[in-house]
């Protein structure tokens, strides 16, 4: 046990509460630090598994992220590998499909089924 943990259980009990200013959030995050060593399955790392759960409900609630947008993901794949759209006909089936596709027309994409983008 380190010491900075030996001394957070010997001293301290943290408050667990919802985190509601960048303080608190702070003041989490660097005990969140001291606790890392925590031995599974002991009270002090179920209350680190609880102030790690409050931190990300602050984040999600303070720095929410919007989704991806799932064409976006492949035209910037395409790029990064140097790849052209007619390289997805063998994944998508035909030219139609692939300009369907990175043009968002209305027929339904399943973009939950990996696309193959290997070099």
């Amino acid at each position: 046990m380190t010491k900075h943990l030996w001394e957070w259980t010997m001293t301290t009990k943290t408050k667990l509460k919802v985190i509601t200013s960048e303080r608190e959030y702070r003041k989490a995050l660097k005990t969140i630090e001291g606790l890392w060593e925590a031995r599974p399955d002991s009270e002090v790392h179920d209350t680190l598994e609880v102030l790690a759960l409050l931190v990300d409900d602050y984040e999600k609630r303070t720095f929410p992220m919007e989704e991806p947008d799932p064409v976006a993901a492949i035209r910037f794949r395409l790029e990064q590998a140097q790849m052209e759209p007619k390289d997805l006909v063998p994944s998508l089936g035909s030219r139609s499909r692939v300009s369907e596709v990175l043009n968002h027309r209305d027929r339904p994409f399943d973009f939950g089924r990996p696309i193959p983008l290997s070099d």
